[in-house]
């Protein structure tokens, strides 16, 4: 008795999932049988929204200023790997080093 809510919770969660899972399934080119997955990616700069996002500066009694939406999306995109910073002393030997030689690396590599 006392197993059954996990339990029942576990499984509602686990359809949930699927369910999300599911609907991103992949959809078939026309013409080819092979499935092309395309990404469904949400816009996320809202002039509208960014308009009353900020209080007004104090004594200025004016709103910070944000770029356009156009100007937002023509923004070249990052795709560097990161390395963790140590602090003195405490860095793995030749560390520093191998962050010199390696230089800029992607962090995602696309297959191709």
């Amino acid at each position: 008795m006392g197993t059954a809510m996990p339990v029942r919770l576990a499984v509602l969660l686990a359809v949930a999932a699927l369910a999300s899972v599911a609907g991103q399934a992949p959809r078939l080119r026309s013409g080819q049988g092979a499935p092309e997955w395309t990404p469904e990616i949400p816009r996320v700069w809202d002039e509208a929204a960014l308009a009353e996002w900020a209080t007004p500066v104090a004594g200025l009694n004016v709103r910070p200023a944000h770029v356009t939406a156009a100007e937002y999306y023509a923004l070249p995109e990052e795709n560097l790997r990161t390395y963790p910073v140590y602090l003195p002393g405490r860095e793995p030997a030749g560390y520093a080093e191998m962050i010199r030689t390696t230089g800029p690396k992607p962090l995602i590599e696309p297959v191709v």
